[in-house]
């Protein structure tokens, strides 16, 4: 009887040692999943990290090398605007310079022609004298006199249609 006693005991702590070990063996593989999934959980923030200065890195990249191509092109824009702008101006200058030139020889040759004052009245005769053909004397123009405007006479009208028949 003891040995059936020991016997059964002996079975009964065999039975629950393997439920235990059943025990242990689910809460192993549990703790292990647990790591796994833990393990991958920071391998994604950290990926979620690296991500996220790499994507500041090549927009920051990016932004610089648009600002520089954006800068060279606006450059040259701005460039030929100018060069148009310089050969505008330059046109102007050169053309206000001609006009002033043109006043001037204007304003001197308006003063060269009025040398002499002329007096209201007909001019007076100059006598001419018989000189050497080889020297010119100086000889007043009188003023011309102004009658009244020729009148425009229209031409004869022009033969319209179709010639008659012969």
């Amino acid at each position: 009887m003891a040995s059936a006693k020991a016997r059964a005991a002996l079975s009964a702590a065999r039975a629950q040692l393997s439920q235990a070990k059943l025990v242990l063996s689910e809460a192993k593989t549990l703790a292990a999943a647990k790591a796994v999934e833990l393990a991958a959980s920071e391998k994604l923030e950290a990926l979620k990290t690296k991500l996220a200065e790499k994507r500041e890195a090549d927009l920051d990249k990016a932004v610089k090398a648009f600002t520089a191509r954006w800068s060279k092109g606006r450059a040259a824009t701005d460039a030929t605007k100018l060069k148009a702008a310089e050969r505008k101006s330059a046109a102007k200058v050169k053309a206000a310079e001609k006009k002033a030139k043109a006043k001037i020889a204007a304003s001197a040759k308006k003063a060269a022609s009025k040398g002499k004052v002329r007096r209201a009245g007909r001019p007076k005769k100059v006598a001419v004298t018989t000189a050497s053909p080889a020297v010119l004397t100086e000889v007043t123009i009188p003023a011309k006199k102004r009658g009244p405007k020729p009148r425009l006479v229209a031409a004869p009208a022009k033969r319209r249609g179709r010639p008659p028949k012969k």
